[in-house]
This record gives structure tokens, sequence and C-alpha cells, in this order.
């Protein structure tokens, strides 16, 4: 394993609570974790610099925590530009559902591998990936091998439905849960869940059987709920209640349990959340592409509520940026009425480390740098302009980004000077040329 030294950098250690950047620092890795960090010199000891194997000089840069994105669909890079301008349920039928339902294995690796590489371009270190077609088997496999191939933490959300197109018998997915818990069970790198795409299209017997299994397994689990006015009318209709009270119902609204958009809550929706102790993933880009409405962000945060990003997939605008996801969620918060208090770039930008799911990989529950943490780290470039603009020195702003120079995950060179290690950029976009065609072909006969 690498031992890797970063110095001439600033360092932000601890960004959940204050992204102002430290005026020097350096920063060792061995073994995984980190084993050596300053946030006063900006040059270590000669005794370190002759012990590790390589040196990069952060020119000035800033180094932060890797990133977590906390909700994609890796299978819909392929997708990206079909329905443009459609709403969800228009998006879903006209052609989005049968492309991902045709992917074989060697599709959803391409797939996944191009999206982990954007989103490592972007500093992401760590993903959650809510995978909706799982009938076949091979399609979690896929995923998992493109996150082994580019060397990043996963958390794979393992789909579930029993109605309606790829149904499946609960039994069915929870042994399938079991086998990758098995395979991967020594994995520091891959961690698994069970995710309801569309709880509509669930049984209430089936959603009995997998509330049993996830908390048994002590699993956690993602659920697309509350997204459109549509989804909450028809709740209402089927079952007098609101798509978060009925998952309720099940038992699946608890600390374990990541609620998907939540952009039609009621306030009693939000007291229920914050007294399960659930957490909310907020993706305003697309939410604003497919016209779904907007997450009440700032009443969740002062109910105490865990919120955290993700750019979840074809249908979000510059998908692949968490940085960007950010801006869209602070403008969000601006347009929404209710929110007196608007969420502002800086606090929004701290949702990108704000994720459980993330800190089951970190010993003290924090995404922070120190000695012994895991070894997930982002350099981003120096770029004055961008300082300049800050508000109070921070970071980011919404009028510029610094790029990401340095990633590395569990203590190993993923991208160095935008150059990625182990992965022929080239030969990966003559499979996904490949690949596409075919899909698209697919899409003509549909």
């Amino acid at each position: 394993m690498d031992s890797i030294l970063i110095e001439n950098i600033r360092i932000v250690d601890n960004p959940e609570s204050n992204l102002e950047p430290s005026k020097a620092g350096y920063i060792c890795l061995e073994n995984g974790l980190i084993s050596n960090i300053s946030m006063e010199a900006n040059h270590a000891p000669k005794s370190l610099k002759q012990s590790v194997k390589v040196n990069i000089d952060g020119e000035g840069g800033v180094v932060l925590p890797g990133i977590h994105n906390a909700h994609v669909h890796t299978e819909q890079v392929l997708m990206e530009g079909i329905g443009d301008g459609l709403n969800l349920s228009e998006w879903l039928s006209g052609g989005i559902r049968h492309l991902t339902n045709s992917m074989t294995g060697d599709d959803m690796f391409f797939a996944t591998l191009c999206a982990f590489a954007r989103y490592v371009s972007e500093g992401v270190t760590s993903i959650a990936i809510h995978q909706k077609n799982c009938v076949n088997s091979a399609l979690c496999d896929a995923v998992i091998a493109a996150a082994k191939t580019l060397g990043i933490r996963i958390f794979l959300f393992r789909g579930w439905r029993d109605q309606g197109t790829s149904g499946e018998q609960a039994e069915c997915a929870i042994k399938d849960i079991e086998r990758i818990r098995k395979v991967y069970e020594n994995n520091v790198d891959v961690k698994v869940g069970l995710a309801i795409p569309s709880h509509w299209n669930c049984s209430p017997p089936g959603l009995r059987t997998i509330s049993d299994a996830v908390n048994n397994l002590k699993i956690p689990i993602q659920i697309h709920v509350s997204e459109t006015a549509d989804e909450l009318k028809q709740c209402r209709n089927d079952y007098e209640m609101t798509p978060i009270f009925k998952m309720d119902k099940f038992n699946l609204i608890t600390n374990n349990t990541e609620l998907i958009h939540c952009t039609c809550l009621t306030e009693e929706d939000i007291d229920l959340i914050a007294m399960r102790d659930a957490s909310v993933i907020h993706c305003p880009g697309s939410n604003f592409s497919l016209r779904c409405g907007i997450a009440p962000v700032r009443q969740l945060i002062n109910k105490g509520v865990n919120v955290s990003l993700g750019t979840d997939g074809a249908a979000g605008w510059r998908s692949s940026s968490m940085l960007m996801e950010a801006v869209y969620a602070s403008i969000a918060s601006r347009m929404l009425a209710q929110e007196k208090n608007p969420v502002l770039v800086t606090e929004a930008t701290q949702l990108a480390w704000t994720t459980r799911a993330r800190h089951i990989w970190s010993p003290n529950g924090k995404m922070n740098l120190f000695v012994g943490s895991p070894g997930d780290v982002t350099l981003f470039k120096k770029m004055e302009s961008a300082f300049r603009h800050t508000i109070g020195g921070k970071v980011f702003s919404a009028a510029s980004f610094p790029q990401v120079k340095t990633v590395i995950c569990q203590g190993k060179l993923v991208m160095n000077d935008g150059l990625f290690t182990g992965l022929d950029i080239n030969d990966l976009a003559d499979n996904l040329t490949s690949v596409r065609k075919k899909l698209m072909k697919e899409l003509e006969r549909e």
C-alpha cells in the first residue's frame, strides 16, 4: 500500500462544522490511514519525507476529507439527455425504466465505472448506489467490480419491489443481500443495504417481510418517498395517510433509514422523521429537472434531522458535482416560501460531509481528518479567485469552485493531477460508446 505525503497545503479537518482552512499544513497517509497531520507547518520533517514512497506538492491547495455522494443511480450515465424536459412519471415511462431493465452485467460495469470516474474527478471518495433492478444478481456484482477497479468505497443499496416491472419475492432480495454480505464481509470498502425504489410497487406482506429482515440484519435502507404530489395523493387515497406514515406503519422509518427526495412533506411528516431519527437525502438538481418540488431542508435541519446531498441520476443537472448540488440546494431553499432562514451555500456545502452511511468507515463517527482516521482525502487546487470571492474566507462559494488535483481513497492514489491510476479512459470511452449504441437500438424497438 502506498505511503503518501502531501505538503504545502491548507487543511479543513472538520468540514461538518467549519470550512475555514488552516494557514499551513501537511498530511501523511500509511497503511490506509492518516498517520501524521500538521496544520501549522507547510513541510514535514526530513525523516518523514524520506520514509514515504510518494511525495506530493500541494502547491498551496486545500485538503479536505473525501466527499460522500449519498444517492446515485450509476447506470443512468448512459441515459443522459433522454426525455429532457419531462416530469418524473413521463421520464421513467419514456425509456429510462425499459433501458434499466435491458442492461447486462457488462453494460452495468462500464456505465458504473464511468459514473465513478466522474464523481472522483469532483472530489468524491465514497458513494451510495441505489440499485433499482437487481433481479439479475450480475448487476450488483458489476457495481462492486467497478468500485474495486477504481479503488473507491461504496455503499450498495440493493433494490427490491414485488410488483410491476422486475418484481421479485422479498425472500429473494434478502437472500441476495446475505450473499453479497458474505462475499464481502471482510472488505472495508464495500457495505450493503436495501433499497425501495418505488414503495407503491411493494405489497403489504412484502413490506412486512422486508422490514423484519432489515431490522434483524441491522442494515440501512434507502427509500424513494414523498417525491411528487401525485405520490402523496395516491397514498392518501389508498392508505388514508402520507407516504412517510405508510412507511412508518411497516416499521421502516428508523435511525437506519435514509429517505430520498422528500419534496412533499407535511409538518407531521417532518416531526415523525425527527422522532424516528431517520435521515433525508436531498437531490435538488434532479428535483428541479423533473419538476418534483423542493425538500424543506431548513425545517428538517431545525428539527434535528440529518440531511445529506446526492446527485441522483441522469435527470440531475451536471449530475457528477456535489459542490454544484450544494448550490442547487441553497437556491432551492431560497425558493421555498416557508424557509424563513434559507440554507446558504456554505451550509449546503457542508451537507456533503454529513451522511451517516459514510460514517461507518470512521472510528469516531465523524468525517474529519485526524491520526488514525480513514485515508480518504481530496486535494483541491489553489485558486485565488475562488478564495477572494468566498464569504469569511471559506473554501467554497457560489461564484467559483477550485478544481480537484488529487484524490486518495483507503490510502491509495486514485487520481493525481487529473489522471486516474489503473484506468484507461480511452478504452472506457470506447466501451461506453458501444454500450450506448446498443441501448439506443433497444429504445427504438421499445
